[in-house]
């Protein structure tokens, strides 16, 4: 029998060198994995914060929240964090500047974008304090504008640090069921009575971080990790023997009632902002989910960095 052929690869070529100080000099990968930067969104109570709080440590909590204290209760006393109050958008950029030269810190955590947005609408209208409910024209298009262009300026510089950074924001459907709905009966549209807590998601609904469209992209560009984190019931199984007669005793899996756990939705979907950057050849689920912060925390680990099994 002949020999069969063999096929033989060129090598890899490697580049050449380059003269020190050049562009192709810095070419390559970086011996450590870049800082995370990470968007966590979801209604109020759901544990935003608190699952902040669980990346790595020492970790600055930056807390733009209107409340008096700051909405920091829920951590109070974890180890390794440490928060700070801010109420202006001066005191934000001037700390962001004191972080550039900061090595204590590994992760901050800016809580939240939404606070952030509010206290600088707040300036740019002159009140010391937003009202509850604004009504239509307490403010101009030209205002939103500022408002946005000054969310994303302030936001720019805690996001360029070199330290994992994590941005919390409460969640909005930005596009959210009609104020009409169509009479089943007659066809005809009417006014669609219900409180908007009933009315809930439409097929065209798009929930994402509560800030200003622009601002809101902006944000998602700007981090490889953006997750919503909700509560969801599953049920809660048992395995029974079941004496089936003359087939004999078998074994039957019952549910037998319902608990709740924390999941974060980390891939995209047409109704929910969200996705991982993760490392080529991942698989990046449609969601991780966790009894406590801690063990939440860990799963979304093993997804962002599937080699370290954490972050450093």
């Amino acid at each position: 029998m002949p020999p069969r052929p063999t096929t033989q690869r060129p090598p890899t070529p490697t580049p050449p060198p380059s003269p020190n100080g050049s562009i192709l000099s810095r070419a390559g990968w970086s011996s450590e994995p870049a800082p995370l930067r990470v968007v966590l969104y979801g209604n109020n109570r759901v544990g935003k914060t608190t699952l902040a709080c669980e990346f790595p440590k020492p970790l600055l909590l930056v807390s733009f929240e209107p409340n008096p204290t700051g909405g920091v209760e829920s951590v109070r006393g974890r180890e390794g964090v440490t928060p700070v109050l801010i109420n202006s958008t001066a005191d934000g950029y001037k700390l962001a500047d004191e972080l550039k030269s900061d090595t204590y810190y590994k992760t901050v955590v800016v809580d939240s974008a939404t606070g952030y947005q509010d206290i600088a609408l707040r300036e740019i209208l002159g009140l010391s304090s937003l009202p509850e409910q604004l009504n239509f024209g307490d403010v101009s298009g030209d205002q939103y504008r500022e408002r946005s262009g000054k969310v994303r300026e302030g936001l720019r510089p805690f996001l360029s640090l070199s330290k994992h950074v994590v941005v919390t924001a409460k969640e909005k459907d930005h596009n959210p069921p009609k104020e009409e709905k169509v009479n089943p009966r007659t066809g005809k549209a009417q006014p669609d009575m219900r409180a908007k807590f009933l009315r809930g998601m439409t097929q065209q609904s798009y929930v994402a971080p509560e800030v200003g469209g622009a601002s809101g992209s902006w944000l998602l560009d700007c981090c490889g990790c953006v997750c919503r984190l909700y509560l969801a019931q599953v049920p809660v199984e048992e395995s029974r023997q079941v004496n089936m007669g003359s087939a004999g005793v078998v074994t039957q899996t019952v549910t037998v009632g319902e608990r709740v756990v924390h999941r974060l939705r980390t891939l995209y979907h047409p109704n929910f902002a969200g996705g991982i950057q993760a490392p080529s050849g991942s698989e990046v689920p449609e969601y991780v989910e966790g009894n406590t912060p801690a063990e939440l925390y860990a799963r979304l680990m093993t997804v962002i960095r599937p080699t370290t099994g954490g972050t450093s």
